[in-house]
């Protein structure tokens, strides 16, 4: 009898997503950049009104900030091993 249970393999085509220039799925990149705008907003206009909301929309925005320079901190990494600067033009 076939065991139901699926290996990581079975997965596969789930696993597969798109990456675009900024190293993350063009959806969540798009989402991520549309949650952080609201948390910016939403400090900017003054309605955070008590010191956890303020923290809360801070610790958000850094969130969104560290995932956002995912791309950005990978590049610095390979650039710093090779001891040469990466352009855009020559990827």
């Amino acid at each position: 009898m076939p065991s139901k249970q699926q290996s990581l393999f079975d997965f596969t085509s789930d696993l597969d997503v798109a990456v675009g220039p900024s190293g993350l799925a063009p959806e969540l990149y798009r989402e991520l950049t549309e949650r952080r705008t609201q948390f910016i907003g939403k400090l900017a206009s003054g309605n955070c009104k008590t010191m956890e909301s303020v923290a809360d929309a801070v610790g958000n925005i850094r969130c969104a900030e560290f995932v956002l320079s995912f791309a950005d901190r990978k590049r610095r990494a390979l650039e710093a091993e090779l001891g040469t600067p990466i352009d855009g033009d020559d990827a």
